[in-house]
C-alpha cells in the first residue's frame, strides 16, 4: 500500500458483523477470523468494524459519515471498506424508541400494507444509488482511500462516478455455495462460513492492490 494508514475501517450490514449470526449454529465465525480482521492482520494495522447486522444504507451512510468526520477531527488517515446492504431495507425513526430502526413485519404493523400497495424497487434502487454516491463523496472529502462491495444485492452502477473501487462480484457469490452455511429450513444458503470469509479477505485484498500498491 502506497499510503500510510493507520487503521482500517470497516462498515456494513450483518455479512461484514459476522459474528453471532442465526446460520452459524456452532458460532465458528468469530471477530478474529471475520473477513474484516483478516483483511487488516494482512496490512498488519487495526481493525474497526462498525457494522450492524440488518443494517440498510442509510445506516451505513450516516455511520460511516460519523465516523469519517470523527478520524478527520482526530487526524488519523484510515483505509475504509464499505459494503452495501440491500435497497428494500428502509430507516424511519420511532419517538417511543429514541432511534432508528430497519421497517420490517415484526417493528412496523403497516409493513405488509406497505410492500402491498407502496413498494417500488426501481425507487429503492435510486435512492441506495445517491446512499452510494454520498459515501464515496465523503471518503473523497476527506481524502480517504476505499474500495467498496455490495453484502448480496447486484451492484449499482453509479451514474457520474468512477465505479472502478467496487469489487466486480457481491460477497455471497465470491463466498460460493460452499463457502456459505446451508439453512435446512429453507433449503438454502446464508451468511459466509470460515471458507466464505477467507475468499472474501483473498477477493479484498486483491482489489486493494490492484489500486494502492
Amino acid at each position: 500500500m502506497k499510503r500510510k494508514y493507520d487503521l482500517m475501517y470497516f462498515v456494513g450490514d450483518s455479512w461484514v458483523y459476522a459474528v453471532g449470526q442465526s446460520d452459524d449454529v456452532d458460532q465458528v465465525v468469530t471477530k478474529n477470523n471475520r473477513f474484516s480482521n483478516l483483511v487488516a492482520s494482512h496490512y498488519n494495522l487495526p481493525c474497526v468494524n462498525n457494522s450492524l447486522a440488518g443494517a440498510g444504507n442509510e445506516y451505513i451512510t450516516r455511520t460511516l459519515y460519523q465516523d469519517l468526520y470523527r478520524f478527520h477531527q482526530e487526524n488519523l488517515n484510515p483505509f475504509i471498506v464499505m459494503v452495501y446492504s440491500d435497497p428494500w431495507r428502509r430507516e424511519i425513526f420511532c419517538n417511543d424508541r429514541k432511534g432508528n430502526f430497519i421497517i420490517s413485519e415484526d417493528t412496523v404493523t403497516f409493513f405488509k400494507d406497505y410492500m402491498v400497495n407502496h413498494y417500488n424497487f426501481r425507487n429503492l434502487r435510486e435512492l441506495s444509488a445517491i446512499l452510494v454516491l454520498q459515501c464515496r463523496t465523503v471518503c473523497d472529502k476527506f481524502n480517504f482511500d476505499y474500495v467498496d462491495a455490495w453484502a448480496f444485492t447486484n451492484p449499482l452502477d453509479i451514474p457520474y462516478y468512477d465505479n472502478q473501487k467496487t469489487l466486480p462480484e457481491r460477497l455471497d457469490l465470491i463466498a460460493g455455495e460452499a463457502g456459505r452455511f446451508y439453512i435446512p429450513s429453507i433449503k438454502n444458503y446464508g451468511h459466509a462460513n470460515i471458507l466464505g470469509h477467507t475468499k472474501i479477505t483473498n477477493a479484498i485484498i486483491k482489489k486493494i492492490d490492484e489500486l494502492y500498491s
